[in-house]
């Protein structure tokens, strides 16, 4: 089985900020940072970029699954990426560790998860709670509780859910994303929902529980959701 390895960078936000308006990006920030960092990313480690990540803005730190390590991130960097990409790195602070390779049933885990709620359907993406709106009307439980159910489906297979609430809920985040309709750079912005969940669980299937952690839960993975996050139970 392929290493996963959990990579840690500090990024230079003025930096970012320059290689942003250079890119034609600055146009919103309500973004959070998501597309400005998938373009940057891109930029600096091509193919191997971390995916999916999370990113603090507070703290100006990402973290991201890879199948590289640091030290091969940084190799990739150092021989393709512009200087003035490789200027919004904070220097030193790219490092990676190891994921283990097998994941015992039964252990018992935290998980921390910022994920973006939604399902495609003829070629639409629509929040789930909406579409099961349009199908239950007034039968529709409750958004946070449609939320919770789209949850389980996404990991359910790889573990057993003993607990699964939402820390945090934003109806409608502003995320840019290209336009395929007007062709070239042309960004155009959407509302999706914006829900970070906590969920203790223990492993059912070690190797789909490594396949979930490196895949990440839901849309947008390549923007900042999906990320799986580990602690361990209290």
């Amino acid at each position: 089985m392929t290493t996963l390895h959990l990579v840690r960078l500090r990024v230079n936000t003025p930096a970012l900020m320059r290689f942003a308006k250079d890119q034609g990006l600055l146009r919103d920030r309500e973004d959070g940072f998501g597309y400005t960092l998938h373009a940057w990313l891109a930029a600096m480690f091509g193919a191997i970029a971390p995916k999916p990540f999370r990113f603090d803005e507070r703290r100006a730190e990402l973290l991201g699954y890879a199948a590289h390590s640091a030290s091969d991130l940084t190799a990739q960097a150092k021989d393709f990426a512009l200087p003035q990409v490789i200027a919004a790195l904070q220097p030193d602070s790219l490092v990676s560790k190891p994921m283990p390779t097998q994941w015992p049933e039964g252990k018992r885990v935290q998980l921390h998860v910022l994920a973006c709620p939604v399902s495609r359907k003829d070629g639409q993406e629509k929040d789930v709670y909406l579409r099961a709106l349009d199908h239950r009307g007034d039968d529709t439980p409750s958004r946070e509780e449609v939320y919770r159910v789209w949850m389980r489906r996404h990991i359910e297979h790889a573990v057993h859910i003993e607990r699964l609430e939402i820390v945090a809920l934003v109806q409608r985040h502003r995320l840019l994303r290209p336009d395929r309709s007007g062709g070239g750079r042309r960004l155009r912005a959407l509302e999706r929902p914006r829900v970070t969940f906590m969920a203790e669980v223990s492993i059912g299937n070690g190797t789909a529980f490594q396949q979930l952690l490196a895949r990440g839960i839901g849309r947008h993975r390549a923007f900042g959701f999906g990320m799986m996050l580990l602690a361990p139970v209290p």
